[in-house]
């Protein structure tokens, strides 16, 4: 239901005592759709962009027939088309999506054959699965939420979509109008009609693919906190990282003050043997050399390098020999 409306058998024009003839609608696309989903009664939902109806409930033959009404509403008054069971707790359609591109081919395979496959815009597929049973919302929300979950819909449980678009009416959701005024039409790109083989194994175990779902989706909000904060220490670290460094360069290159260039590698390897006694750690000082040499221009990190190295490698004070002439 619609904001906790109750659907109704009336009109689509309020006031009017019948709708419109059928003649006039074309496009047979809305027709193959209901007939596809295998309903004896549907609601209908208008929307616009400030707007929201009530549900209409409405036999499938009397649906049929007022097609040319429900035409009106979405060019004229602007209104997209949306359909569902009006009985929410007495019918088998159960509606994944939206996704990308159709996967019909994947539920296929697993015994899941879709009813019918609407495209309604760019990155936009609603698929309709029939159960073969009646079933309450609430089981048809789960099997939705799970089929969702196991195909990588990128929806949450229980969020899923409601309501679907009815195929052959324009959508002003994606594109803008075509040369001849008009919007691309939704598309109907499967209507079989099919009864899901494997709908009742759907049914039964239901609670059990609930709470497998429930339980890997814990899972990964488990994984995901750890691998955040694991990201965030390691920036963390890099940050105090890249303080201690930006203050060691500052100190060494204070030492550099009034010195001469043979002078200032002297310093270094005093500097680089000093910190080697004191455990500081080796890609720390190879960083604070590389900022504080920039007499060595582009060979600063080579410089630093094989400095750092002559002390950390070998263990000793034994001068590194010079990368430049001083």
């Amino acid at each position: 239901m619609i904001r906790g409306t109750t659907p109704r058998r009336a009109s689509m024009n309020e006031g009017d005592a019948s709708m419109a003839s059928r003649a006039k609608f074309q496009n047979r696309d809305a027709e193959r759709h209901l007939k596809a989903l295998g309903l004896s009664t549907y609601a209908l939902t208008f929307t616009g962009l400030l707007y929201r109806g009530p549900c209409h409930a409405m036999p499938l033959s009397e649906l049929l027939d007022g097609l040319d009404e429900v035409a009106r509403r979405n060019k004229k008054a602007f209104q997209h088309v949306f359909i569902h069971g009006a009985d929410d707790d007495d019918h088998d359609l159960v509606l994944l999506g939206p996704t990308q591109e159709p996967f019909t081919d994947e539920l296929k395979a697993a015994g899941y054959d879709p009813a019918a496959v609407v495209h309604v815009g760019p990155g936009h597929v609603e698929t309709w699965l029939r159960l073969g049973e009646s079933v309450p919302r609430a089981t048809r929300q789960s099997i939705a939420a799970y089929l969702n979950w196991a195909y990588g819909v990128s929806v949450l449980p229980k969020q899923g979509l409601k309501f679907g678009y009815l195929a052959g009416f324009e959508c002003r959701a994606y594109e803008e109008s075509l040369r001849n005024g008009h919007y691309p039409r939704i598309k109907l790109l499967e209507a079989t009609g099919a009864v899901a083989s494997r709908g009742r194994t759907l049914i039964e175990t239901v609670e059990e693919l609930d709470a497998e779902m429930r339980a890997a989706i814990e899972c990964d909000l488990l994984e995901d906190i750890e691998a955040e904060r694991a990201i965030a220490e390691a920036e963390e670290a890099s940050r105090e990282f890249d303080e201690h460094v930006a203050k060691c360069a500052a100190v060494w290159l204070g030492y550099y003050q009034g010195q001469g260039l043979h002078a200032c590698n002297e310093i270094d390897r005093t500097e680089v043997q000093a910190a080697f006694e004191h455990d500081v750690p080796r890609d720390l000082v190879v960083e604070a050399l590389t900022r504080a040499a920039t007499r060595k221009g582009s060979r600063a990190r080579a410089y630093a390098e094989a400095t750092v190295a002559a002390v950390y490698d070998l263990g000793s004070d034994d001068p590194s020999p010079d990368l430049e002439p001083s």
